[in-house]
């Protein structure tokens, strides 16, 4: 199979590249882990749209608050920490210094989100009235959530694909079981469904720290983690700054939908629209992302050695990612379409059904969003990433303005809309910039 591979990558001058015995292992069980967490994750949405298309829609928008946690924070973090780590694996000791070094990070901000989640419940207790179970539930949900994206791709950049497929599976399981539990005792709601989920996450969260933690093979000096707290993380933060910047954009651009769903229309058409939107990220989206963090590390790996050769390499790695993100979104995009619906109805019921057309709007939409982030890569790679953001606030203004505009015309369809031109006008200014930065170097 990977003789077949590489004669593919040969007609296309793509012949520096090689697919070996490893690479085709540690890219089954990223298949396979993906398949069936697929499948799990399909169970888990039907589970959970049973609460009703009012509460799913409070349900969305609290996943929503926690993606702004991600892409103005914990995300940017994840790419710096996965971009020097190829720096430190020279040695053991560097290796498990900078392990150490990661995790205490992820420690101290697991006790600052916690601070912060406190603090929150007792203002919306007291000031709000809002009810307690949905304050706590929502809290640890996020915070658990947005702590085991960087360690997931810790891992993939440590090239751990087993351990992430079977911790990916067992998490879905225990998910769904909760669900389950928690819905024979009681009558589910949003905030009982984000209890469900948050105990889960919880509990695999501790499991991939420990996973991590495990790779640490040397007891680091503390002159060794000294030498990386001092010099490594202003780089890292350097790195990471234009990210921040990018987050609180890409959250407009991603999430906001959703709120200005919740200010013009009835709350019922956040459920329906965030069960559009799960369906749509819980499959194409989620399998661009388990891709993605597999062909990463082996770009920043390219571009670490300041070799001329190797760079040529990474650039070819990021061509090809490109053309199989397209691939995968039309593909999707041509099953959505068709089959959407029925897909809507196997999962949920009646209310949450959307037309066809909103499903393939939003597919391609999100599609030019992802291939954008793709061409992305190469300045990220390059450790160029500030020339990302005049694409990044043009399309989110863009965004914004449309998802208001066209929302008030034409409701659900005028948000899918907005986010096809938004999408499509990302990788245009991304692809412009990667030419003012390749042509300069």
């Amino acid at each position: 199979m990977s003789a077949n591979i590489n004669k593919i990558f040969e007609y296309f001058g793509l012949k520096d590249l090689r697919l070996n015995t490893v690479h085709i292992t540690q890219l089954s069980w990223m298949i396979w882990g993906q398949f069936i967490s697929l499948v799990l994750g399909f169970v888990s949405i039907k589970l959970t749209t049973a609460i009703g298309a009012s509460e799913y829609g409070n349900y969305i928008l609290v996943v929503s608050i926690g993606g702004l946690l991600s892409l103005s924070f914990f995300g940017p973090f994840e790419q710096g920490f996965i971009r020097f780590y190829f720096e430190f694996t020279k040695s053991e000791e560097e290796r498990s210094t900078y392990i150490k070094f990661v995790a205490k990070i992820l420690k101290l901000s697991f006790a600052f989100l916690l601070f912060g989640a406190i603090i929150t419940v007792f203002i919306g207790i007291n000031f709000f009235n809002i009810n307690i179970l949905f304050l706590v539930s929502a809290s640890f949900l996020i915070i658990f959530s947005v702590l085991s994206n960087p360690l997931n791709g810790l891992l993939n950049a440590m090239k751990l694909r087993k351990e992430i497929a079977v911790i990916q599976i067992l998490e879905k399981i225990c998910i769904i079981i909760f669900l389950l539990l928690i819905g024979l005792l009681a009558q589910m709601d949003a905030a009982l469904v984000m209890l469900s989920i948050a105990c889960a996450t919880g509990f695999f969260f501790a499991v991939r720290l420990k996973t991590f933690l495990k790779q640490a093979a040397a007891f680091p000096t503390a002159a060794a983690y000294s030498t990386i707290k001092k010099t490594t993380l202003p780089r890292i933060i350097t790195f990471c700054i234009p990210f921040v910047a990018w987050g609180w954009l890409a959250w407009l651009q991603l999430n906001g939908e959703r709120w200005v769903i919740n200010s013009f229309l009835p709350k019922e058409d956040v459920g329906k629209y965030g069960l559009s939107l799960s369906l749509i990220n819980n499959s194409i989206v989620l399998a661009y992302g388990v891709f993605i963090q597999f062909i990463t590390p082996s770009i920043y790996e390219k571009f670490s050695g300041n070799n001329e050769s190797d760079d040529r390499k990474g650039h070819s790695l990021i061509t090809i990612s490109s053309a199989i993100t397209l691939s995968m979104f039309v593909v999707f995009g041509i099953f959505i379409f068709f089959f959407g619906e029925n897909l809507i109805h196997l999962l949920s019921s009646e209310e949450y059904v959307v037309d066809s057309s909103i499903l393939l709007l939003i597919t391609t939409g999100l599609g030019f969003f992802y291939i954008g982030q793709t061409f992305a890569i190469h300045g990220m790679a390059l450790q160029k990433p500030s020339i990302y953001l005049i694409p990044k606030i043009l399309s989110a203004l863009i965004s914004i303005v449309g998802y208001i505009y066209f929302c008030k015309l034409y409701g659900i369809l005028g948000i899918a809309i907005a986010i096809c031109i938004s999408g499509f006008v990302y990788m245009i200014s991304v692809n412009f910039a990667n030419r003012k930065l390749l042509h300069s170097r």
